[in-house]
């Protein structure tokens, strides 16, 4: 009687991190799927994704079935809005086969702001009636980022265009608060309309805008009248008609 035996080298599993590629870049708020492949002459147990960087320490795993010698692993990430941009997020991937071999892969992902900072006007109602002449003093604006607001900006649109005032702030910081103050020019006609515009921006240029405000002009100016007939010293007949 013969046996033949065959052996079979007890060497690592295999990985290839298939996406993202080293180098990608993912935005704040955003999830970034991975994808994995992993095989094994014997018997894959499971792979283990390891995250770290941009405010990030996190490990996920999964599981194959049994006797499976190659398969595909996917994973999902949440980027926090408020991670650091331009920082990097490296990520190692692990294969286990059934003898407790190992082997790894791993990227390195760059973070991106792409998250727009909110904005709101919260000194003055939605919409509003306003004389020519007449001056909002205190325009507030509020805005707000997770990474940080740079600048708020106002102008009008409308009936009158005003150019941008802005206030800057250095650091840019998460919540910020600026104040504004705008005259109604006196020639505006009358019904017009103006509208109040409000816009955040972070350091890396997204922009949020404040719901807007639309003034209505009203008309102050008194209606002229003038008695075209009879002329001023004309003379009537008694009991006659006067036009």
């Amino acid at each position: 009687v013969s046996l033949t035996i065959t052996v079979v080298p007890n060497t690592p599993p295999t990985i290839t991190v298939l996406t993202p590629s080293s180098g990608a870049q993912v935005g704040t708020g955003q999830s970034l799927n991975v994808r994995v492949q992993a095989s094994d002459q014997l018997a894959l147990t499971d792979v283990e994704l390891e995250v770290r960087g941009a405010q990030l320490v996190t490990t996920q795993l999964f599981h194959f079935g049994a006797g499976v010698t190659s398969g595909t692993a996917t994973f999902s990430i949440a980027i926090p809005a408020g991670a650091q941009p331009d920082a990097n997020l490296q990520l190692t991937a692990t294969a286990h086969d059934a003898s407790g071999l190992a082997s790894s892969d791993g990227v390195s992902v760059g973070i991106v702001d792409v998250t727009a900072p909110t904005a709101q006007i919260t000194s003055l109602a939605n919409s509003f009636i306003v004389s020519p002449n007449e001056t909002i003093p205190v325009i507030t604006v509020q805005a707000a980022d997770a990474v940080g607001v740079a600048q708020i900006r106002f102008h009008t649109e409308g009936a009158v265009v005003m150019a941008p005032a802005v206030a800057t702030f250095a650091p840019p910081a998460p919540g910020v608060t600026a104040t504004f103050s705008f005259t109604v020019p006196a020639d505006v006609p009358q019904g017009a309309t103006v509208t109040l515009v409000a816009e955040a921006a972070d350091a890396a240029g997204n922009l949020g805008t404040a719901p807007r405000i639309t003034l209505t002009v009203r008309d102050k100016t008194p209606p002229t009248v003038q008695i075209v007939s009879p002329i001023a010293g004309a003379t009537a007949i008694a009991g006659g008609p006067v036009n």
